[in-house]
């Protein structure tokens, strides 16, 4: 589960790297929980699995920064 503080700063778009971990792990289990009930709920799953990709894009461009 994720925690409160972590889902607003995924809102906001503004993360440290222990909440940008924590909304990868949910966001990774929410979209491949989603993704087996099929059309009913493609909308929710096309919409965590994109956070997912923006969220494990940001923890890319990090450890690019980082060296």
């Amino acid at each position: 589960m994720i925690s409160k503080e972590t889902l607003d700063a995924v809102n906001i778009g503004i993360l440290n790297d222990e909440q940008l971990n924590e909304a990868i792990i949910h966001y990774s289990s929410l979209e491949e929980n989603l993704k087996c009930h099929g059309e009913k709920y493609h909308l929710v799953w096309k919409d965590a699995y994109l956070t997912l990709i923006t969220l494990t894009q940001f923890k890319e461009a990090r450890k690019r920064n980082r060296g």
